[in-house]
């Protein structure tokens, strides 16, 4: 366990707060500031959390090579880095690879995104949520699309509707995220296209042509309506939950302006030319 001691002297504030009742309160934080995570990142975030008595988070790295099938918890999350706020202590636990954390009540988790977006899935009977970074990647088996042949399911929806199997009453929240205007994969790509149209097509035949926008040749690729279709349509994973157990919002990672007109959000898809990517974050405190 490391220590780091800090004078709280900046005021904290997020891009957008949104109060689900009775499942949580989420944080988004955005631009100009680049909220990779470091010690500053933590520092303003334990400054934060504090003022609602918040003194803990859990911060599973999405990395790129993490299953979908493997879940954080707070005791494997081993790695902590504890910061002193006005004599009181706040932790960030580290040290695992995972999209997907599992929050107990009062607890608080956070990832790191420029387009992807997060969700969290909570069973309100028993309080207990999955906090997820729901990217491309975490929710569509691309190694299959990369071989080609047989398709196998893959996705961190999968895992969540598995450990909910035998709840009666799941309350879904999608947040953030790139919307399908901005996130095209053309099939005439001259270097991934052929990968391009297989994704496009097996999304389009299986999950249906609600979770594309226009021409499929675009491969225009909404996430959101993704995640929607992979928690309730029947044919998916063998569970499903009602639609209106399932809420999206409008974010749009790529194009949300604030009123002076400034981006909103960081975008990969935007502004990535290479090197480092700044990111946003994404707080999730499960009330």
């Amino acid at each position: 366990m490391s220590r780091t001691n800090f004078d709280v002297t900046e005021v904290i504030c997020p891009s957008l707060t949104t109060t689900f009742p009775e499942i949580g309160e989420a944080h988004l934080f955005g631009r100009p500031r680049d909220w990779t995570p470091c010690d500053s990142t933590w520092q303003s975030l334990a400054s934060f959390c504090s003022s609602f008595y918040v003194w803990e988070v859990l911060a599973p790295r999405p990395s790129l090579g993490a299953a979908v099938d493997v879940i954080a918890k707070r005791e494997t999350l081993t790695e902590v880095q504890t910061f002193s706020c006005d004599s009181i202590n706040f932790s960030v636990r580290r040290g695992m690879d995972a999209h997907l954390v599992e929050l107990q009540p009062g607890e608080a988790g956070c990832y790191f995104t420029a387009d992807c977006p997060c969700l969290i899935a909570k069973d309100m009977d028993s309080g207990v949520a999955f906090f997820a970074h729901a990217g491309r990647g975490c929710l569509l088996n691309e190694d299959s699309f990369h071989r080609g042949g047989d398709y196998q399911h893959k996705s961190i929806v999968g895992t969540i509707m598995e450990r909910f199997k035998d709840s009666l009453n799941v309350q879904v929240r999608v947040i953030c995220g790139i919307a399908a205007k901005y996130f095209a994969h053309p099939a005439n790509h001259p270097e991934h296209g052929t990968l391009n149209h297989r994704r496009t097509s097996w999304v389009a035949s299986f999950w249906g042509m609600r979770c594309l926008e226009g021409d499929i040749g675009d491969g225009r690729l909404c996430l959101k309506t993704l995640i929607r279709e992979q928690f309730t349509d029947p044919l998916g994973f063998g569970f499903y939950l009602p639609e209106e157990n399932v809420r999206v919002d409008d974010i749009d990672t790529f194009s949300d302006k604030d009123a002076a007109g400034d981006f909103r959000w960081h975008s990969c898809r935007r502004d990535w030319k290479g090197g480092h990517q700044p990111l946003n974050g994404v707080l999730f405190v499960n009330c």
